[in-house]
């Protein structure tokens, strides 16, 4: 079949189908509408994609046509291509040439071209056939006819790559610009002989469109120099420009448009003019505005293109753009310290004011031999200090300094803006050691009448010019010989507390003296305190809480009790007995030689084991001078029955909402309520007094159908006779419970 013949009445039937269901929809939003950029990247069993059409035709054509194949494919593609007989898939381009006979078709589309201008489609392909007889041709097909773009016979080296206009098929004789229905076809055919090979290949099919409007793109703002060159950030008093990069897009020179430039609001600049953009389709271009010096604030600035909307463009929407920027205020710093007559030996406090208005400055410090040039070295450790730091000083460790006269200066940055500044004057390190000064020190507690029972405070006063004195601290039992027992040594002289806190609780209770040694490398000289101390010992002391009167148990009890030693030495034993005198009775298993200081106070007894009826608790606390003995103030009843309810099954479902049972009835500590519930429900339990008085609620909310049992332990309430009270929506049941202290 020739270029420009009807398609065969198969063929015409499918893209017939394809039409029927509609034409590809492009809307237009720019200059050149890129519509297919196909590299075959899908996955060969899904082939073929959407809008693509293929076709063995006619009869009796074998049955191949054009599939995906990773044999070769084209320049920057994705590893796959399409090739002339790839489907059905049972040949392989590495061992199977193409049939005889063959007349296979794919079809791209249909396009709507009603718009266009101008459309292009381009492809790389490689041919190797029969030359002459077999060959690749390419085109356009629209409303049964073909228009071929192009075709190549025999045997290639390489990829070639080709475009051709949708505006001149046939020679330049066709177009189908403002025609829709329109499809791109690739064809290959070979004859009946049997010279065969690979045949044709294509890949990095490209179709785009030209609607034929200009567009003009407001792209990116930016400010300038007075010279045009872009810059990153402003100073306040700065003389800036305003720049713009924009783009326009069509073909030959534009109709006049407005460009303006607005600042915070207000026009601030405004050109008139055209661009030429000839056949390149597309120009880059930058606007500049007039100067203007810059202010400390935040500014807005905002472009417009085409401003009085004077050019119908193929987009409206992207002809504006604008940026937000703060003018930047310049830090200042002044370094206050050192000043003249300033010295150290082994660190010096450097010191000085800042202000930056951004808060995103940050601080270096130097120090140089002269106050000029600002070429010294950075000091270890103040490296980009944060403007913001209230402190404003840094603590310099000159051990690593050689004695000399250094003058410091600062450097602050803001990014943006930098300043240097020399300090008033030098510091002066001068480590020469000044001739040895004999050492002081004079105790001033204790004196007469000073106490201790735990600790004790020790003060002084001491005076050594070096600097480098050890105190030693000792106790005596006499205030004269200097041969009593070391308290601490290695304090040091200029520790400014002059004070130790001494633990006594291993000193044996007595009238004991103290007395201070202070020495340095030549001198050692020793002081009494001007009177002795007495060491107090206090004995322990515990209290037991609980048991107390009420208190009962069936299995276990936990024995709470408060004690108190302040040496922290001394031990706890528990005991029960039958009755609260001689403390005669039985050591509870687990509870010897419990330390005072710990903080449980408490321990959990297990009372399965004895008999009903009511023992009293008694506790040892001993430390190593003195033993202490008391009794709980009431008795634990153990009643190994108690809350023992019989006559139910907890596991069964009662038929009815009931107030089972309170057993025990009377009780003195605590009595259980049995409840049952038919079914999930909002219930409480109360008590009132035998005046109707709330005395207590136990409990109120939802409970699960089944029993449940509320224990009732009154603390603060007298005697009496008491109502219970159970209430749920199906009403109310209540019960009698006498309560005996």
């Amino acid at each position: 079949m020739r270029p420009g013949t009807a398609l065969s009445k198969p063929l015409l039937l499918i893209i017939t189908i394809l039409i029927c269901a509609g034409f590809l929809n492009y809307s237009a939003q720019a200059i050149w509408h890129n519509e297919l950029n196909e590299t075959f990247p899908g996955d060969p069993p899904d082939w073929p994609w959407p809008n693509w059409l293929l076709s063995p035709y006619p009869p009796p054509s074998p049955p191949y046509t054009w599939g995906i194949t990773d044999y070769i494919f084209g320049p920057g593609s994705n590893d796959q291509s399409l090739w002339c007989v790839g489907l059905l898939s049972s040949l392989d381009p590495e061992f199977d040439p193409y049939p005889a006979n063959t007349n296979s078709w794919a079809f791209w589309g249909p396009i709507d071209l009603t718009e266009a201008s101008t459309a292009r489609s381009s492809f790389y392909y490689f041919c190797l056939s029969e030359p002459s007889q077999d060959y690749f041709a390419w085109g356009v097909a629209h409303n049964g006819s073909f228009y071929e773009a192009g075709r190549t016979s025999g045997y290639m080296s390489d990829w070639t790559y080709t475009s051709y206009g949708l505006d001149s098929l046939e020679g330049g004789t066709v177009s189908v610009i403002g025609e829709e229905n329109v499809w791109i076809y690739f064809n290959f055919v070979s004859d009946y002989d049997g010279q065969v090979d690979l045949g044709a290949f294509i890949d990095n099919v490209g179709f785009s469109w030209d609607d034929g409007f200009y567009d003009f793109e407001a792209l990116s703002p930016f400010l300038a120099s007075p010279d045009s060159m872009q810059i990153g950030g402003t100073v306040a008093d700065d003389t800036i420009r305003f720049g713009l990069n924009w783009k326009a897009s069509g073909a030959g020179v534009t109709p006049l448009i407005d460009i303006e430039c607005w600042l915070d609001g207000n026009l601030f600049y405004s050109e008139r003019r055209t661009v030429n953009i000839g056949l390149s389709q597309m120009v880059w271009l930058e606007t500049y505005t007039d100067t203007w010096v810059v202010t400390p604030s935040e500014h807005t600035v905002e472009w417009m293109l085409d401003a009085a909307f004077e050019v119908l463009e193929s987009n409206e929407n992207n002809n504006d753009t604008s940026m937000t920027f703060s003018a930047n205020v310049p830090p200042w710093i002044e370094v206050t310290r050192p000043v003249d007559g300033d010295s150290a030996t082994t660190e010096f406090l450097i010191e000085w004011e800042d202000e930056d208005p951004d808060d995103n400055a940050t601080i270096t410090l130097f120090y140089d031999y002269d106050d000029s040039g600002f070429d010294g070295d950075a000091i270890w450790g103040a490296f980009v200090i944060e403007e913001d730091d209230t402190t404003d000083s840094f603590l310099w460790d000159l051990a690593q300094m050689v004695d000399s006269t250094y003058w410091i200066y600062a450097y602050i940055t803001d990014g943006v803006s930098e300043m240097y500044d020399y300090s008033e004057g030098p510091l002066v390190v001068d480590r020469t050691p000044p001739p040895n000064a004999i050492p002081g020190i004079d105790l001033l507690h204790p004196i007469l009448g000073d106490t201790a029972v735990i600790d004790f405070l020790i003060t002084w006063t001491d005076e050594d010019p070096d600097d480098n004195a050890e105190i030693s601290l000792y106790w005596d039992s006499q205030n004269s010989g200097f041969d009593g027992e070391l308290i601490v040594s290695g304090i040091l002289e200029d520790d400014t507390t002059n004070s130790y806190l001494w633990d006594v609780t291993q000193i044996p209770e007595d009238s004991v003296w103290v007395y201070g040694e202070i020495a340095d490398d030549d001198t050692s000289i020793f002081a009494y305190s001007d009177g002795p101390l007495i060491i107090i010992d206090t004995p322990p002391e515990i209290t037991i809480t609980h048991p107390a009167t009420g208190d009962s148990a069936e299995s276990e009890f936990t024995i709470f009790w408060e004690d108190d030693d302040p040496d922290d030495n001394a031990v706890i034993s528990l005991f029960w007995d039958e009755d609260d005198t001689g403390f005669d009775g039985t050591q509870i298993v687990g509870a010897e030689a419990i330390e005072e200081d710990d903080t449980a106070d408490s321990l959990l007894w297990d009372v399965s084991s004895l008999p009903d009826g009511a023992v009293w608790v008694y506790a040892s606390i001993a430390d190593e001078d003195t033993a202490v003995w008391i009794y709980s103030p009431g008795p634990l009843i153990i009643e190994s029955t108690q809350g023992i309810i019989s006559g139910f099954d907890p596991l069964t479902t009662p038929v009815e909402f009931t107030l089972k049972s309170v057993y025990p009835n009377p009780f003195n500590s605590s009595t259980q309520i049995l409840i049952g519930l038919p079914h999930p429900d909002l219930v409480s339990v109360r008590v009132y007094d035998s005046m109707g008085r709330l005395s207590d609620e136990l409990m109120a909310g939802w409970l699960p159908a089944g029993y449940h049992q509320v224990t009732w332990s009154p603390r603060d309430l007298p005697s009496g006779i008491y109502l219970i009270e159970l209430t749920a929506p199906e009403g109310s049941q209540r019960a009698k419970v006498v309560f005996l202290k």
